[in-house]
């Protein structure tokens, strides 16, 4: 047997283990949606200590909540920073929760929707609306049945003056939401309002214009 191809053999196969050791790794911490990427792994004593980047330990979870404070607070800029980052890592994993997507995806257009409301006045050349109306459409396309979307859209067009398609998301909202919550009441409630806004409407357009 060839003694020194042995040693060199075991000389390759060490270094393949210690160069593994060293390769960047990515791995799903406890929380969900929360990713570790590791820089290195060092061998000291026999345990494997880890070392990664704090900036990136921030689960979507946490970048969410934290974003939601930031919406209450008014800052939304800085809200909706949070909530795109947050957006292109649940993007990136490969097994999607669709829920929470919805959630997010609807929660980036509220906040959209919350800095038109608060930083315009002119509701129809609002860029902020145009924004909310393209999450919250994507939120029911990753999930059909997220009712808060439709009530997200329904809100929008309400400051839009479009009744008629307050009308239809108000309905898609009471098509899914659980019917003996208090958020179903809420929908109706407001639902209701915009009815008799169009039935109102209605009414003036049937009534004989008024010869002068």
């Amino acid at each position: 047997m060839n003694t020194g191809f042995f040693l060199s053999g075991r000389k390759v196969f060490c270094a393949f283990v210690l160069l593994s050791l060293l390769m960047p790794m990515v791995t799903w911490s406890a929380e969900e949606g929360e990713i570790l990427i590791f820089e290195e792994r060092e061998v000291k004593k026999g345990r494997v200590a880890k070392k990664y980047k704090p900036e990136t330990t921030l689960g979507v979870t946490k970048m969410n909540e934290d974003a939601l404070k930031l919406v209450d607070q008014r800052k939304y800029d800085e809200a909706l920073a949070l909530y795109f980052a947050a957006i292109d890592r649940v993007k990136q994993k490969s097994i999607k929760d669709v829920d929470f997507e919805a959630e997010l995806l609807n929660n980036t257009a509220r906040a959209f929707y919350e800095k038109g409301f608060f930083n315009s006045f002119s509701f129809s050349d609002n860029e902020a609306f145009i924004k909310a109306v393209e999450y919250a459409s994507q939120s029911v396309l990753v999930k059909e049945s997220y009712w808060p979307a439709y009530v997200t859209l329904a809100d929008v067009f309400y400051k839009l003056k479009d009744y008629e398609k307050v009308d239809q998301f108000f309905t898609k909202a009471e098509e899914y939401v659980e019917k003996d919550s208090r958020d179903y009441e809420k929908i109706v409630k407001k639902h209701n309002l915009v009815k008799k806004i169009l039935e109102k409407q209605k009414k003036e357009e049937d009534e004989p214009a008024v010869a002068e």
